[in-house]
């Protein structure tokens, strides 16, 4: 199955967006390339400025894996010819993260 380097970066944009503050979202209002202009430009210096409180609040674990899945998102949204990654390299690091985040709670007795 064909993958279009478009879902790829739709994937991305999706990634961030469960990722960023929603007022961010709101307040950038010219569309998907400003958005994941605006968060490029942040980071890795100001990530903090870009993740949602939610996540803030939440143990170190948690916002250890939503910086994997913004440089995930990063990736993804990249445009430079062949440096979006494939859907198995997609796959296996949103299991990955996926499994440590169950790994955590059930440590944690959730």
């Amino acid at each position: 199955m064909a993958v279009d380097v478009s879902d790829i970066y739709k994937f991305g944009v999706l990634l961030f967006e469960m990722i960023v503050n929603p007022q961010l979202r709101d307040e950038i209002k010219q569309g998907e390339s400003d958005f994941v202009g605006y968060i490029k430009m942040q980071l890795p210096n100001n990530l903090q400025a870009v993740i949602n409180e939610d996540i803030k609040l939440q143990r170190e674990s948690m916002v250890n894996q939503a910086k994997a899945a913004i440089n995930l998102a990063l990736m993804c949204t990249d445009q430079s010819s062949g440096h979006q990654p494939n859907l198995k390299y997609i796959f296996d690091n949103v299991t990955r993260l996926l499994s440590n985040h169950k790994m955590h709670d059930t440590e944690e007795g959730r």
